[in-house]
């Protein structure tokens, strides 16, 4: 990982003049930046699950992207989801980034013959777990945003506690510019 605190416009032939890195170091103080933090996220959530998913997204998202003239040109705007399954069949881990500007209303429906088991043996997901890696100042701050060392946990994972999934039947909102993970225990039909 880059350990760089400062770019004092190094990079400008590629329009970037600003910091860059996964961790900022000061005399006293070490933090990580959000990008840091979705590496972290995703190490975190490997273990649980090693087979992928096939995923479809339906709808579209009206919202745009700083520096993007054409939001309908990806991967300016949009859900991007990416999901796995544990071979032993009771994990079910969802990779969602919202990289629009505006929260989106998401509903989650699972055939349960892709989840694993036999005929009559379906699994479906009973409870999850999510964490989510958003602004807390409640903006859509744009991905350059950062850590500043006044506020160096502004965008940090928030761990929910564990929830029946039928909570997540009504809608989850998925905030705008984030990174989240949903980790669904599976259980028998």
């Amino acid at each position: 990982m880059e350990k760089s605190g400062h770019d004092p416009c190094l990079d400008t032939q590629h329009g970037f003049c600003g910091d860059q890195g996964a961790i900022f170091f000061s005399p006293n103080e070490t933090w990580p930046q959000p990008p840091w933090w979705v590496h972290k996220m995703i190490l975190d959530s490997a273990p649980l699950a090693d087979e992928l998913v096939a995923v479809h997204v339906d709808g579209a998202v009206n919202a745009t992207h700083p520096g993007c003239a054409n939001c309908w040109a990806m991967p300016c705007c949009g859900l991007d989801v990416l999901a796995a399954k544990a071979k032993s069949g009771d994990t079910l881990v969802l990779r969602i980034v919202n990289s629009g500007t505006v929260a989106i209303n998401v509903t989650l429906d699972f055939l349960a013959t892709g989840l694993g088991g036999s005929a009559g043996s379906a699994r479906v997901p009973s409870s999850y777990v999510r964490t989510t890696l958003a602004s807390t100042t409640g903006a859509a701050e744009g991905p350059n945003t950062d850590n500043p060392i006044w506020d160096s946990r502004r965008h940090v994972p928030v761990v929910s506690p564990r929830v029946p999934f039928e909570t997540a039947r009504s809608g989850l909102m998925v905030p705008p510019i984030s990174f989240e993970i949903l980790v669904f225990t599976l259980g028998a039909v």
